[in-house]
């Protein structure tokens, strides 16, 4: 059986305390969630104890990855395109917000380039093709879409003034 993803899947009520913004200034002290297999219990502690859970043979896999610049926004603000893969430089692969508004044929502008969909996928992804490259410089913003505009710093620019006055 195969379950799309949804966007919707991803909006749920977040207590604006348990958002971590920024990293801790003492790393080690960052909370760490301990998942017993054997009976299921959890555990709330601290990076610095991880050591105490390391056993000979085990494997770390480590996450480097960070947050590309791949949030757009149409030049009236009211279109939300997160680009998920780059198929050639003029055809994007895409998540936006709403949906409902970016159906076949519709169209959407990004600074002087305008884009229109061309087809959407049984997950929901639109492939956006564009009449010419969209400048990223001006345009893409590195922050990520769980994070509201003003709570973690985005180049100028990169949103529209309606949604920066959050």
């Amino acid at each position: 059986m195969h379950l799309a993803v949804r966007t919707i899947d991803f909006d749920y009520p977040l207590p604006e305390e348990l958002i971590a913004d920024r990293p801790l200034p003492d790393r080690s002290a960052s909370r760490m969630m301990v998942i017993h297999r054997d009976t299921g219990m959890i555990e709330h502690r601290h990076f610095c104890d991880l050591p105490e859970y390391v056993r000979e043979g085990d494997h770390f896999i480590l996450n480097d990855t960070r947050v590309v610049p791949a949030r757009y926004f149409s030049n009236d603000g009211s279109i939300e395109i997160v680009r998920a893969e780059v198929l050639n430089p003029l055809l994007w692969k895409c998540m936006v917000r709403p949906g409902r508004k970016m159906k076949l044929g519709r169209t959407v502008a990004v600074g002087e380039a305008v884009g229109t969909v061309e087809g959407i996928d049984e997950e929901g992804y639109r492939f956006i093709r564009f009449d010419r490259e969209v400048d990223e410089e001006k345009y893409a913003s590195g922050s990520s879409p769980l994070y509201e505009p003003g709570k973690r710093p985005i180049r100028q620019g990169a949103l529209p003034d309606r949604l920066r006055q959050a």
